[in-house]
């Protein structure tokens, strides 16, 4: 399961802007809904992606799917580079961000 009480006061901490989408957000929104990972889209602008480095950089996310073995830099410039990610860390959460968001909601 998502450590969301992990992952949002860390995002917080970082001024990240962003919002929560797909299962989680129903779930919060009081569904029964299961789901074992976090939907985000956030703001795309450079500020928001360095808070996002230093917010999840403690995680230790990588590329799902992905042999660790494989490099990966996860930093700014591959954020501003790709537009959907979906990572995993070494710390049991999984969670996916999707492009550009028009329009974001500060927790």
């Amino acid at each position: 399961m998502v450590k969301v009480r992990k992952l949002l006061p860390q995002l917080k901490l970082y001024n990240v802007r962003f919002i929560i989408i797909g299962g989680q957000a129903a779930v919060l929104q009081g569904s029964a809904y299961i789901t074992a990972d976090i939907d985000i889209c956030y703001a795309r602008d450079k500020e928001n992606l360095e808070n996002i480095v230093k917010a999840l950089t403690p995680f230790h996310p990588y590329l799902r799917g992905v042999e660790k073995r494989l490099p990966f830099i996860f930093d700014v410039k591959t954020l501003e580079m790709g537009l959907n990610f979906t990572f995993t860390t070494d710390k049991e959460l999984i969670f996916f961000s999707c492009q550009k968001a028009k329009r974001t909601i500060a927790f």
